[in-house]
């Protein structure tokens, strides 16, 4: 039921749709100026937009044709993904990506802003396209939105923005104490795994052997068969110890390479250096299949600690000096085992898995802690929309 004094009005009646396009890259005349462009992997979930990445010069803005977005436009992505939203500061330009709506006299720019981003399931099923589904300009200017009084207009942004700041605060506060447990824990790591009187220090190579993983990819995976780990797995789905595998192999699969009970399975490809040789100790009661792309680490200590250890400052300072690469940095077992560890007893390595577990073990809830939050922060965020706007 349309609410008194209220209308409906396409987009293209209360406001102006406009896109980008993105100059050559191929010419340098083109690039590192001083006037604002934005792409779509820029917007991060910020309300305004004050700068952007990269910067265009006077020469492209002619020689393309490019329209302003001039501050206050109501910034939209049309594809890759549709719905991310902010609203600009400063004069800007964008690329291909966005549909920008000018709003007119009838349409406050916060209003619209606060009625889309309720809206990000509907936008997307106005989509088309299969490999990027993409909005285009005459479906955005032909969406119709509820439009009240102006005065109306601006009284529901007041209040949406009172009671997100609310909401926001929740998420917040569970940020900063999941953060504060993972400040802890660096700490810890770093104070437990310094080496103290009576320590032994050895290189990794002494301590164990390292080899090289199998060669299956996720396209080999069969509902049931021999347990396995892929290598993105430890980067996803892993953490310090894992005893159950997620995947399996064909029974038949030749030439498999193992993990055995306390290995520590290590990811020696990644996209970045702090990815590098993200691992996990595997504590499982059978040998598991491992793939291309992980050193399997066959040691003497304790397979915990050792997980713990690959975490720490020290190890993760000097693995820099042997991983190499850019888009895809790997790094060499054999260059692993160069780099020294020092430990304790027995008895002492488990001391310290013990105090470390624990921080680990807050930190485990405080993420799920968090997640719950983000979740109930964005369905209280959706029941308020819908009961100003539906």
């Amino acid at each position: 039921m349309m609410k008194e004094g209220w209308k409906y009005k396409k987009i293209k009646d209360v406001g102006v749709v406009i896109g980008g396009t993105t100059p050559s890259t191929a010419n340098p005349a083109f690039w590192n100026g001083n006037i604002c462009w934005i792409s779509p992997a820029e917007l991060k979930g910020e309300h305004y937009l004050y700068d952007s990445a990269k910067k265009i010069t006077e020469e492209a803005v002619s020689a393309k044709n490019l329209k302003e977005l001039p501050i206050g436009t109501v910034i939209l992505s049309s594809r890759a993904p549709i719905g991310k939203l902010a609203i600009n500061k400063v004069p800007m330009y964008c690329n291909q990506g966005f549909k920008c709506i000018i709003c007119g006299n009838e349409l406050y720019n916060e209003y619209l802003y606060w009625w889309l981003y309720g809206k990000k399931d509907y936008l997307n099923s106005l989509g088309t396209g299969a490999t990027f589904p993409e909005i285009s300009k005459s479906v955005v200017e032909n969406i119709q939105i509820p439009i009240p009084p102006l005065p109306e207009q601006h009284r529901i942004v007041e209040y949406l923005d009172t009671q997100f700041a609310k909401i926001d605060a929740l998420k917040t506060n569970a940020e900063q104490q999941l953060q504060a447990a993972k400040d802890l824990f660096q700490s810890a790591l770093k104070d437990l795994m310094t080496p103290k009187e009576g320590w032994e220090m050895k290189n990794l190579g002494e301590v164990g052997v390292f080899s090289r993983g199998g060669n299956f990819t996720k396209s080999d995976f069969v509902e049931n068969g021999i347990p396995c780990i892929h290598y993105g797995q430890i980067h996803m789905r892993f953490g310090v110890t894992t005893e159950k595998c997620l995947t399996y192999l064909p029974y038949d699969f030749p030439k498999i390479k193992y993990a055995q009970t306390g290995d520590l399975i290590i990811a020696i490809t990644s996209e970045d250096d702090e990815g590098s040789c993200k691992c996990t100790a595997w504590l499982g009661k059978e040998n598991v299949a491992v793939g291309g792309h992980i050193a399997v680490f066959h040691h003497q200590l304790d397979p915990v600690f050792m997980s713990y250890f690959f975490m720490s400052p020290s190890f993760q300072k000097d693995k820099l000096e042997f991983t190499h690469g850019f888009k895809v940095v790997e790094i060499k077992p054999c260059d692993i085992a160069k780099i020294k560890i020092a430990f304790p007893t027995m008895e002492g390595q488990k001391g310290i898995v013990q105090q470390l577990d624990k921080i680990n073990v807050l930190i485990e809830n405080l993420k799920r802690n968090y997640e719950q939050t983000l979740t109930l922060c964005n369905d209280l965020k959706q029941s308020l929309l819908k009961k100003i706007f539906e």
